[in-house]
């Protein structure tokens, strides 16, 4: 390493030095003041973290330098907050590679180094010259968020273990403010990734209960002209048995296109899963031919048989007629599906004595 071959690097001489005695008390008594100040941005947080140790190690300037963005790239450190003679130096930017940070960093703890401006020109030129630079690695999540620094520019002030000690305490206070504003930050954006999602369902909804609406109305025009012509159809085939019993089962179905019409246009019902019942009295032998009529295309592709069992006199139901084709329809298709091709479908149809009235 260039430094060390520089002989600049003076890590070892920590141990050697008479370090003065801890002073628990102040420490516990400013730690505490940092913990108060959780609530401030994390700006000036960062910011009382250096004017502390600027006052905690007796310093000329003290400072934290972090990656512009907080995130992977360590090409270059920004001085995100800075304290004493380099005060107005904020975001000042050293490259990781060749700095008193980066050599921190890269060997992984505290660094002592003496004269660092005579070989690093990314520090700016201060006055009086910086005599010593002590370095600590800020402790992240898997490598570390930057580092906090300071300089003595007096001959007369050289740094200690204990001065070690404080700034590591600072960094390790420094960390957890850097990682919790991380957490939070990513809780932020997942909110509001989570409040885009609600917002695009919401909209989605509502264009799709939009759409039901139009499709709804859209419909009633072809279904109004098809109605006019079976009303047409039916003068014109009145005296054709065979015409006339096909438009009955047209203008059944017509009715049940334009009540189907109607549930669809209803799109509060159909987004809460409610589909009214309508109860009419029907034939049951109608019900069973619309419903044949529309699955015997199915029956002609499948090359079945379909015989039926119906009752020989008129059956009438108090029901939703449309809901019972529907049925019966469903049935039907479904046992043209699973019968094999060629094969026979029988359909039943039994009216059960009605019991008799009891007398009161």
């Amino acid at each position: 390493m260039r430094a060390r071959s520089a002989g600049i690097l003076k890590t070892d001489e920590l141990g050697n030095r008479a370090a003065r005695s801890p002073d628990y008390a102040a420490e516990c008594v400013a730690l505490r003041r940092l913990a108060r100040a959780l609530v401030a941005s994390d700006l000036a947080l960062l910011q009382s973290l250096a004017d502390s140790a600027l006052k905690f190690c007796g310093a000329g300037s003290a400072g934290i330098s972090l990656p512009e963005d907080g995130g992977d790239d360590r090409e270059s450190l920004y001085w995100t907050a800075t304290a004493g003679l380099c005060d107005k130096l904020v975001g000042h930017a050293v490259p990781c590679e060749d700095s008193p940070s980066g050599i921190a960093l890269e060997l992984g703890g505290p660094q002592l180094l003496a004269y660092p401006q005579r070989h690093f020109a990314c520090l700016p030129a201060l006055e009086p010259e910086v005599v010593e630079e002590l370095v600590v690695p800020i402790p992240g999540d898997g490598e570390p968020w930057g580092t906090i620094w300071v300089m003595s520019h007096e001959h007369g002030r050289v740094f200690d273990e204990e001065d070690a000690r404080l700034l590591e305490s600072l960094a390790s206070f420094a960390g957890a403010v850097l990682s919790m504003s991380r957490s939070k930050d990513a809780a932020i954006a997942e909110a509001a990734q989570a409040r885009a999602a609600r917002e695009a369902l919401q909209l989605s909804d509502t264009r799709k209960d939009e759409f039901l609406a139009m499709l709804g109305h859209e419909l009633r025009n072809p279904i109004a002209a098809i109605d006019s012509a079976i009303k047409v159809a039916r003068r014109l085939a009145q005296v054709q048995q065979a015409a006339s019993g096909m438009l009955d089962i047209a203008e059944r179905q017509m009715r049940q296109l334009k009540r189907l019409t109607d549930d669809l246009l209803d799109a509060s019902r159909i987004k809460q899963g409610k589909v009214p019942i309508v109860r009419t009295h029907g034939n049951v032998q109608d019900i069973v031919a619309d419903a044949l009529s529309s699955v015997a295309s199915d029956i002609e592709w499948h090359g079945n048989t379909l015989t039926t069992d119906l009752p020989a006199a008129p059956v009438t139901v108090y029901a939703d007629t449309a809901r019972l084709t529907q049925v019966v329809t469903n049935l039907l298709s479904n046992a043209i599906k699973y019968t094999p091709r060629g094969g026979t479908v029988a359909l039943s149809v039994q009216a059960e004595a009605s019991p008799p009235a009891t007398r009161r």
